[in-house]
């Protein structure tokens, strides 16, 4: 019988060791533990580090999307309209400004300000709702957007004839004059048309020819 660190080995007769006891070095059971802890308490703060980078991140983007400034609205509608916001001040999803239509070249200012809202309970239900105030029309303009296209709900509005010269030829060679009288029924766009009825009234009618 041998003893090695408090344990010990029992020799069997003839084969020299068979059914002996494994040797147990003082401590090591202490250290395997400490280690597990170790190395799992490392994977708890890593994972809670990057909980805290994404919750970060996400908050950042939420911040900026509710505070997009109005001038990307004004870009896109640059780049993709004859639509120009002038003097603009707010955000994408509540603001005012003043607007024109411009051919390109030049551009001619709508007379009044105009203000925008979203209305946030709409996207819930996968819709994008704004109204638009402006002087020129009757009552708030509501327009909305989803699945099938661009919708306005009907309306009337009361606009200046010059505005038809950034239109191009023959507008802006006849540079009309008097005021134009619009009422629409519920129009929906889609591609390069729409669906609805629109007529238009030319008052005090004028012309340079």
């Amino acid at each position: 019988m041998v003893y090695v660190a408090g344990e010990f080995c029992a020799r069997g007769k003839g084969s020299g060791g068979i059914g002996a006891r494994r040797a147990r070095v003082p401590g090591q059971g202490r250290r395997e533990r400490f280690l597990r802890h170790r190395s799992g308490h490392q994977i708890g703060v890593r994972g809670k580090t990057w909980y805290s980078v994404a919750a970060l991140v996400a908050a950042i983007v939420l911040i900026t999307v509710l505070n997009a400034p109005v001038t990307w609205l004004g870009d896109w509608l640059a780049q993709n309209s004859r639509l120009r916001l002038v003097y603009a001040s707010g955000t994408v999803w509540n603001g005012t400004a003043m607007l024109a239509l411009s051919d390109g070249k030049q551009a001619r200012l709508v007379p009044g300000r105009v203000s925008w809202q979203v209305q946030w309970r709409a996207l819930f239900g996968g819709r994008i709702a704004v109204e638009i105030d402006h002087a020129a029309v009757d009552d708030v303009m509501r327009v909305s957007y989803d699945r099938t296209g661009l919708s306005l709900d009907p309306g009337r509005a009361r606009l200046p004839a010059g505005l038809l010269s950034v239109a191009g030829a023959p507008f802006n060679t006849i540079s009309p004059g008097g005021t134009l009288l619009l009422r629409w029924d519920r129009l929906q766009f889609a591609g390069n048309g729409f669906d609805g009825e629109i007529s238009i009234d030319w008052r005090a009618a004028q012309s340079a020819l």
